[in-house]
């Protein structure tokens, strides 16, 4: 069922189960909005406050937008802390509880000792489709996952690490530095008992 876009102000559609639009779901993606914990609208960062800068409330709410801080504040007797500016109650804006998109970025060993660094959405499928032979680089090369990274939101954080790691992958150096890293980042999993 169709309902207006939960980023206040925006008139697009939207639905109970994507409630932003293209747009705004972008921005959300990206960390530029995030979730009143009070009327559940979408706003951008500059219109939030964050409690640990208020303690004028209690922690009831962790992410409040201005407006209903304001509100809050005004009706528990404090003071207006925007005085000049007319604050309104807003509906609830009704709609799932929504998760940012986790992306990773990866690194694979091919059996003639190169790497190939890549980024995915989903790392299981993503490697099943380099063991199924689906990259043309990674082909016939017996691709092992042995480095990742993952992040929540940040499309272009991860675009400009993987940029960094195929840098990397172009110098002897550079290789050099991936081979550190892929072990420092494997004696961490050998300390694992997994027989207990």
């Amino acid at each position: 069922m169709r309902q207006p876009c939960a980023r206040w102000g925006c008139k697009n559609n939207a639905t109970y189960d994507l409630p932003l639009c293209r747009e705004h779901w972008q921005d959300w993606d990206a960390f530029e909005l995030d979730e009143c914990s009070s009327c559940h609208w979408f706003y951008g960062n500059a219109e939030f406050i964050i409690w640990d800068l208020s303690d004028d409330i209690d922690d009831k709410h962790p992410l409040m937008c201005n407006n209903c801080l304001a509100i809050e504040l005004i009706e528990s007797g404090k003071v207006n802390p925007w005085p000049g500016i007319e604050w309104e109650k807003r509906s609830v804006a009704s709609h799932k509880t929504i998760e940012r998109l986790r992306r990773y970025v990866y690194i694979l060993k091919l059996s003639d000792a190169t790497f190939y660094p890549g980024q995915t959405k989903d790392l299981a499928v993503r490697l099943q489709e380099h063991r199924d032979g689906q990259q043309r680089q990674t082909k016939g090369k017996d691709p092992k996952l042995v480095y990742f990274e993952m992040f929540e939101g940040m499309r272009e954080e991860v675009n400009d690490r993987e940029k960094e790691l195929n840098q990397l992958n172009k110098t002897s150096l550079g290789r050099r530095r991936i081979r550190q890293m892929v072990e420092e980042f494997r004696s961490h999993f050998r300390l694992v008992d997994l027989e207990r």
